[in-house]
């Protein structure tokens, strides 16, 4: 008898310890439908992956699109690239972020201009961000801002194991937005999210 109640103490501790250890892994939610701009009116999306979350719309002629996720390791390999081991580290950003930009350049003619690094958060739990202007097809010489056309603003928090990964894409008709700009709207999507545990 002493056996069994053993057992079942043993039973109901990692029952316990099971339950908890679910309980703390993190899941990004967003909500998309509070991301509001005035007098800017929000274009219909694509179906999204499982756990993705985008808007986009159209403002002075610009093009914008704002997404986050969860990183699939299996669906995006190229991303983590040279990456040392499979867990999420400190250094787990800055190799997403040159390895989007080396695809960019490498497989889609792109000419990278960086613009800044900068400090994201979402739940409290803090990751780096990264803005960049892409141009098609133009040579470094060539650059300038009305051959600047598309800008980009990825973000990565790592936590718990996972990769939360983000990306702003402008695709730009005339001027360039601000950088003051690009970054208000990046953060005010990023305020109608959370991290909740499931």
């Amino acid at each position: 008898m002493k056996n069994f109640s053993y057992i079942l103490l043993l039973l109901l501790f990692a029952a316990q310890f099971q339950g908890e250890s679910v309980a703390s892994e993190l899941m990004l939610q967003c909500r998309e439908r509070d991301f509001q701009l005035s007098g800017v009116e929000r274009l219909p999306g694509n179906a999204p992956r499982v756990n993705e979350f985008s808007v986009s719309f159209m403002d002075a002629k610009h093009y914008w699109s704002i997404l986050a996720y969860e990183f699939d390791q299996r669906q995006q390999p190229y991303l983590l690239k040279e990456r040392k081991t499979s867990v999420p580290s400190s250094n787990t950003a800055q190799i997403i972020f040159e390895n989007y930009k080396n695809r960019l350049e490498k497989n889609m003619f792109y000419t990278i201009t960086p613009v800044e690094f900068f400090p994201v958060s979402i739940s409290g739990i803090a990751g780096k961000g990264h803005i960049f202007d892409a141009a098609f097809g133009v040579s470094e010489e060539k650059l300038s801002d009305v051959t600047t056309n598309e800008r980009f603003a990825l973000w990565v928090i790592n936590k718990g194991g996972k990769i939360f990964f983000g990306k702003l894409h402008i695709i730009i008709e005339g001027k360039t937005p601000s950088i003051k700009l690009t970054k208000e709207r990046l953060a005010q999507f990023m305020r109608t999210c959370s991290f909740i545990n499931v």
